[in-house]
């Protein structure tokens, strides 16, 4: 019981520092590719909740050319509502 829960609460806490990260990361890869960062962009990133997706955005950032090119990417997992990436095509 108590063993368990505290197993529980350790694991939820490393997700969470790992998607801590995982958004930091993403943010400062956006900044520095494109020399800008819109709040629009900072609050969505903030939003999702898989560490998945945020990965995706990651190499996202660096595949796409323009500003406009990732916005397109970001804007296909808003799209879907609950922080997962909408299907491609």
């Amino acid at each position: 019981g108590l063993q368990q829960g505290m197993q529980q609460g350790m694991q939820q806490g490393m997700q969470q520092g790992e998607l801590k990260n995982a958004r930091e990361l993403l943010l400062e890869a956006l900044e520095e590719r494109f020399n800008q960062l819109t709040s629009a962009w900072a609050q969505q990133i903030q939003a999702i909740d898989q560490i998945v997706i945020l990965k995706h955005l990651f190499k996202q950032a660096w595949r796409c050319q323009t500003v406009e090119e990732f916005e397109a990417v970001l804007a296909r997992v808003k799209n879907t509502g609950n922080g997962t990436l909408a299907p491609v095509g």
